[in-house]
């Protein structure tokens, strides 16, 4: 009927145009009656349409990346307000052990400084994506494009989702990784220290109260979100369209706990690396020579850089965009499995190495009692 109607609404505009035969029976309704039926119910449908793209858009594309980066711009401050606190290793009103702790917030700060800016000038660039995920959800909602009568360019639907895409790829998760290793490593060290030190200095005490995780959850949550919601996309670019709404809601919680897996993996070694770092400056004379430490830095920040590489591998097999996969019982499901479990192995096996590495350096201090280290450590 659809088709009947539309072929009748033409021959009103051109009337110069001979009606097709098996539209002869529209022509005993008037003209005008059918005008008065387009214009009751086409503009609502259009409106609502509008109002629900323009707010599914707002909410889960620009929202979400926005949040994201006001809460990593949040962590930033905490950072660099703690790094401004560390006096020069000349100043003898602080131990050595905690200078050094208070030195290790420089280097993140740095890096996620240059991360945050890069990103968002990639991001901008991004942005035409905004109005191809809007090009295609309204033309999806539209009844001409089901009649054919409405195309879609493959530009439009491949690259709609480029900016969720992205700033979860590069941005959140270099932020993810590099914050919370960079907290539960220094945060635990800074306890210790104030624990154990018998004159708690006045600096030691504001950087504690400035590195809480009531000011980091924030940035947590909204990076989990993000890079959550660009593998959800990534299975979206393909079955958007022939994808239920439970079906959407299952996947979307895979990708969630695929997510917090993830983190915890990647976290866990970025822990160990501060540790590291830490540990060498500690007492690197002691053990590890000069070349040793520049070997051993040089090998994690190449690590550190093929991140957002390395954690495509890590993400649900079903959700790239290079391939198709139709079933989990395919050779291309096993084949990027498998790959998920040799990046997981990899983080693994260097976690458990460096913070092997630690402890040997750290061994010989190690006895009898933690107290004792740190007493050791601040005297030396």
């Amino acid at each position: 009927f659809q088709e009947f109607f539309y072929d009748y609404l033409e021959r009103i505009e051109n009337p110069r145009r001979e009606l097709p035969w098996h539209c002869k029976i529209l022509s005993r309704c008037s003209s005008q009656k059918l005008k008065d039926i387009g214009r009751k119910f086409s503009p609502t449908r259009t409106s609502v349409s509008l109002a629900k793209v323009t707010l599914l858009i707002l909410t889960t594309t620009i929202l979400v990346a926005a949040y994201d980066y006001y809460t990593d711009f949040e962590v930033l401050e905490v950072f660099w307000t703690i790094a401004k606190m560390c006096p020069d290793m000349e100043d003898n009103t602080m131990d050595k052990f905690s200078k050094i702790i208070l030195l290790k917030f420089q280097p993140p700060a740095a890096f996620l400084s240059i991360i945050f800016l890069f990103s968002i000038v990639f991001v901008l660039f991004q942005i035409p994506s905004i109005w191809y995920q809007y090009q295609v959800k309204i033309a999806m909602s539209k009844t001409e494009f089901e009649t054919g009568r409405l195309t879609l360019s493959p530009e439009q639907v491949v690259n709609q989702y480029n900016l969720s895409i992205m700033e979860s790829g590069m941005e959140s998760i270099w932020q993810m990784v590099t914050q919370w290793g960079a907290y539960f490593s220094l945060s635990w060290l800074l306890t210790w220290r104030m624990t154990l030190s018998s004159n708690l200095n006045d600096t030691l005490t504001l950087v504690d109260s400035e590195l809480k995780f009531s000011h980091l959850y924030s940035s947590l949550g909204s990076s989990l979100l993000s890079l959550s919601m660009a593998q959800f996309k990534m299975r979206m670019v393909r079955h958007e369209y022939r994808t239920n709404t439970k079906q959407k809601i299952t996947y979307f919680i895979c990708a969630l706990l695929n997510t917090a897996a993830n983190f915890m993996l990647l976290v866990n070694w970025q822990t160990a690396v501060s540790d590291l770092g830490v540990s060498q400056n500690m007492v690197h004379n002691y053990v590890a020579s000069n070349v040793t430490i520049i070997i051993t830095r040089s090998l994690i920040i190449l690590i550190l850089l093929l991140t957002p590489h390395l954690y495509t591998f890590l993400v649900l097999p079903s959700s790239r965009l290079n391939i198709d996969i139709p079933s989990y019982s395919s050779p291309e499901f096993l084949h990027y499995f498998k790959l998920q479990c040799y990046i997981m192995s990899f983080y693994t096996f260097i976690t458990a190495t460096i913070n092997s590495i630690n402890w040997f350096i750290v061994g010989p201090l190690a006895t009898p009692n933690m107290a004792e280290i740190a007493s050791t450590i601040s005297n030396g």
